[in-house]
């Protein structure tokens, strides 16, 4: 089920900086997409009308982050799977594909930053430090 897939993946991902953001943009996907549905059966087009509510309501960035996230969490499951060198504990998703795979990221969510600290700002910083 996809609650478990996501679970698996949060755990593979535990202690790195992105795991408290990935979590909670994994929960909301799964409370979208069904926590108790057969990861099997998301299909790219869910995925890409969960998507397009995100960036629909103006999280762009959020949405984008989404996908890549969900991405590489379908991935993992998939590579997990059929890697030869780990056989023992390993879990079957039936997973065929990467339903994110279809969906192309959105290159305006790649946004970079235009400010930039002043003179003042600096010197304020290192006096922080």
């Amino acid at each position: 089920h996809t609650g478990g897939l996501f679970d698996a993946y949060l755990k593979h991902l535990e202690g790195r900086r992105s795991y408290i953001s990935t979590k909670n943009l994994l929960k909301a996907a799964s409370n979208s997409l069904g926590r108790d549905r057969q990861a099997s059966a998301v299909t790219t087009k869910e995925i890409s009308e969960y998507l397009g509510t995100i960036h629909a309501r103006g999280s762009i960035v959020s949405a984008n982050s989404a996908r890549a996230y969900l991405h590489a969490a379908f991935q993992k499951a998939i590579k997990g799977e059929r890697d030869y060198t780990k056989r023992s504990g390993v879990t079957s998703w039936g997973i065929a594909f990467n339903p994110v795979s279809q969906i192309p990221s959105d290159p305006t969510a790649h946004r970079v930053g235009k400010r930039y600290l002043s003179p003042a700002e600096w010197a304020a910083f290192f006096q922080w430090l």
